[in-house]
């Protein structure tokens, strides 16, 4: 079956959700791009107003984290963890749930610093869990927000 046709028998409310996040991937890696970082943050972290159609459960910020993933393969540039979590981080804050961006560091090849960001809600890690139990966290970023 080809990718078009896999989209197109996807319910409805997925395929939104998936061209949601395709746009909200898009738009965060133009933002990186010409915007100083905490820039993007604040307009990245304010909901704006109204509210987008996603019932607000935790299975709906587990079906956020799939559509960022999965719209990530497609989306140049945006297989990297920031986009991800940055995209999954506003489509989340944006349907009303609690959503938390993570930063972490850790020791890579050679002695140099490498880091890696997530997101979690709920308690749970929604995007960027591979590989996180390596990471330390940094505390104090103004982006970590509930």
């Amino acid at each position: 079956m080809t990718r078009f046709r896999k989209f197109i028998a996807l319910p409805p409310p997925d395929r939104c959700l998936l061209l949601r996040a395709a746009l909200w991937l898009g738009l965060t890696q133009v933002g990186l791009r010409v915007l100083p970082f905490q820039d993007l943050l604040d307009r990245l972290m304010d909901p704006g107003p109204g509210r987008e159609s996603s019932p607000s459960t935790p299975a709906a910020a587990d079906h956020i984290g799939w559509a960022v993933l999965t719209a990530s393969r497609y989306v140049p540039g945006a297989r990297a963890c920031l986009p991800r979590a940055l995209a999954a981080t506003t489509l989340l804050r944006r349907a009303r749930l609690p959503a938390r961006l993570r930063f972490g560091v850790t020791k890579g090849d050679g002695g140099r610093a490498e880091a890696h960001a997530w997101v979690e809600s709920g308690g749970r890690v929604i995007i960027g869990a591979e590989g996180l139990e390596q990471y330390v966290p940094i505390s104090g970023m103004k982006g970590a927000v509930e």
